[in-house]
């Protein structure tokens, strides 16, 4: 609780003064802010202290500079028993955060209407099987989003999560006897990757892949690696990729800001 209220004492202190001497040291101190925020944010057990926390990082990001983009806004009623009708996986809209939260178990059949129809997917008790060089992709658009699941790895051939953007969490040779790099690719910027430990080059692995307008994060295992943003205001779209050697899915949570003009024309849609 100190920590928290600490890092939400940063913007004060930048507003009056403390930090205006040396914009440099303001930035890095935002940033330090952020990232611990989004430890608690991922540690935080209900939906309500993480969306106020993810809030609280927004309005921070906003701080980094005249050159960020205002937070994507939902202005819009979105109805629950409409949102409910428009979604086979199991939906919920935050109008305080603009959030959308999507969560699929694959247990039952109806879900898959969320995603676009690949008939090489097969569907599996509680999960799918993504064949090699197959994918399954979403059909939501969001203007920032973190993507989370339990990926089932035969090996670190590619497989892993990306956005149509080109922003990308995946798996690869690193030289070594077996696969076992963990990619981070943001198009127009940076692509770097760092070796997993061997106890995770294979079997149930929590992913995710998050992107928003000043920082883009993948997670693989214990591992993650970061990088900021280049193309901020493009639209994206989830794909997962199931690399040389194919991999399973299960517990996918997508959390994000839908595109406003592809939300408003779903909901008014028949």
């Amino acid at each position: 609780m100190l920590r928290f209220f600490v890092l939400l004492a940063v913007p004060a202190l930048l507003v009056s003064g403390t930090f205006a001497a040396d914009q440099t040291v303001a930035e890095k101190a935002i940033a330090k802010a952020i990232e611990l925020l989004e430890v608690e944010r991922d540690a935080a057990a209900g939906a309500l202290d993480q969306a106020r926390i993810g809030k609280a990082i927004r309005e921070l990001e906003a701080l980094l500079g005249d050159a960020e983009p205002k937070p994507t806004k939902i202005d819009f009623e979105v109805k629950p028993a409409v949102l409910k009708k428009k979604f086979g996986g199991k939906a919920a809209f935050n109008p305080k955060t603009s959030e959308l939260t999507l969560t699929y178990d694959f247990s039952k059949k109806p879900q898959f209407a969320d995603f676009e129809s690949n008939p090489k997917i097969q569907i599996v008790p509680q999960g799918v099987v993504i064949e090699a060089a197959e994918s399954l992709k979403h059909n939501a658009e969001f203007r920032s989003f973190t993507a989370s699941a339990v990926m089932v790895v035969k090996s670190m051939r590619g497989c892993g999560i990306s956005s149509t953007n080109g922003s990308r969490m995946r798996t690869g040779d690193t030289g070594g006897a077996v696969p076992n790099g963990l990619y981070i690719d943001v198009p127009g910027g940076a692509s770097e990757w760092k070796v997993v430990p061997a106890d995770a080059v294979a079997g149930k692995i929590p992913v995710s892949l998050a992107v928003s307008s000043s920082k883009t994060t993948v997670k693989y295992a214990n591992e993650s690696l970061a990088a900021a943003t280049v193309h901020k205001d493009d639209v994206h779209q989830i794909v997962i990729e199931g690399g040389s050697d194919g991999c399973g899915l299960t517990n996918l949570v997508i959390v994000g800001i839908p595109d406003p003009a592809w939300f408003k024309n779903l909901l008014a849609s028949e």
